[in-house]
C-alpha cells in the first residue's frame, strides 16, 4: 500500500519485490499478469494527492487475506481531462473549458471505503490472485446528491464506480 501512496517507479526496489511476490499470470481482477496491477495503479497518478490507508487485514479460510482500505484522492484538472474527459468542453481556439458538473468536481477530496482480497499459492510462496474494489460511487452522491449527475460522471469515465479501470477495446 505504501507503493501507491509514494508514486511508485517500475525501477524502485519495492517495486521489484512487489513483482517478485506475484505470480506471473497473477488474476487481478478480472485480467491477468502483473502488468493488469501497474496498469490499474498507474491510473491512480492521475488523481491528486493519493493516500491508501490499510485499515485492517483480516485471514480467511485457506490461503486468502482480506485487507480493508480507505482510499483518499483529489480530483484535478489531470483527473478530469484523463478519466472524465466527456466532462469537459472545448472552445475553438480557447483550450478547454469545464462543464458545471466538472466544476463542482474538481478539487474535491473524495473518501472511499474498500477492499483488497489476496489469495496466496503456498507451495509456489506466491500471490496467485489480487481481487480490488473501492467505492467511489458513495461519495460522489454525497457530493452532487443527484443520481443522474452520478450517471453522467460514469457514463463514458475511464473508471468504474467501484474505481476500477475500465478496459478499452
Amino acid at each position: 500500500f505504501r507503493l501507491v501512496r509514494q508514486n511508485f517507479h517500475p525501477n524502485s526496489r519495492q517495486f521489484q519485490v512487489v513483482r517478485a511476490m506475484m505470480a506471473p499470470d497473477v488474476v487481478y481482477n478480472c485480467e491477468y499478469g502483473f502488468e493488469a496491477i501497474v496498469q490499474s495503479w498507474c491510473f491512480m497518478q492521475w488523481f491528486g494527492n493519493v493516500e491508501v490507508e490499510l485499515e485492517n487485514l483480516k485471514m480467511c479460510a485457506g490461503n486468502e487475506m482480506i485487507a480493508t482500505t480507505r482510499t483518499k484522492v483529489t480530483i484535478t484538472e489531470r483527473t478530469l481531462a484523463n478519466v472524465f474527459p466527456h466532462l469537459l468542453n472545448s472552445k475553438l481556439s480557447n483550450g478547454t473549458t469545464f462543464s458545471s458538473l466538472a466544476n463542482k468536481l474538481l478539487g474535491q477530496r473524495l473518501t472511499m471505503r474498500g477492499s483488497t482480497c489476496f489469495r496466496w499459492d503456498g507451495k509456489k510462496n506466491l500471490v496467485v490472485s489480487l481481487i480490488t474494489q473501492s467505492d467511489m460511487l458513495r461519495p460522489l452522491v454525497e457530493l452532487l446528491e443527484s443520481l443522474d449527475d452520478v450517471s453522467r460522471v460514469f457514463e463514458q469515465a475511464a473508471i468504474s464506480p467501484s474505481f476500477q479501470w475500465r478496459l478499452t477495446s
